[in-house]
């Protein structure tokens, strides 16, 4: 008889983004993972594929992780309501912890009529391993298109702090 035990955690640490060349693998795989948890809690019907709202919830979850590693004092600072200080170079942002637990950029933009992740894009750092990802994928699946075509690309739906060098050194 053969025993099996799954520790399950609060974080995306059981899926290491520093093992992936892609970031659409890492994205599957961590939804991968997350469905074998939620099939192991109950019992569900098995599909083949991966819904939207999984590879999404993937995403918050890997760039969530990445957010609490290396902006875990603002993290800090903006769940308690008191703001960053005035020499932060995120404070211009007008950052904010949305309701799933990601720091995202706040200002005018709240009042335009454009999609939410838009408005609000999710900061990132410049020098992570899951940042070199996002820029490679968003290089390579727009044709390999030059750096300031990329970098509006990308702030569709990230912003990541100090792009341009981030974008020219990937």
């Amino acid at each position: 008889v053969a025993l099996t035990t799954i520790s399950v955690t609060d974080g995306n640490d059981m899926v290491e983004a520093t093992r992936f060349s892609s970031w659409l693998r890492l994205k599957r795989v961590t939804a991968w993972v997350f469905r074998f948890i939620k099939n192991c809690r109950q019992k569900v019907k098995m599909q083949n594929f991966l819904s939207a709202e999984e590879l999404k919830l993937a995403e918050l979850s890997v760039i969530k992780e990445v957010q609490k590693d290396v902006f875990q004092d603002k993290l800090h600072l903006l769940k308690e309501k008191k703001g960053l200080p005035k020499g932060n170079k995120m404070a211009p942002l007008s950052p904010f912890v949305d309701f799933e637990g990601c720091i995202r950029v706040g200002g005018r933009l709240k009042n335009a009529s454009i999609p939410y992740d838009s408005k609000h894009q999710l900061i990132l750092p410049r020098t992570h391993h899951v940042t070199d990802l996002i820029i490679d994928h968003g290089h390579k699946s727009n044709g390999h298109i030059g750096p300031e075509h990329l970098l509006s690309n990308i702030r569709e739906h990230y912003w990541i702090m100090g792009a341009r060098v981030a974008v020219k050194s990937v």
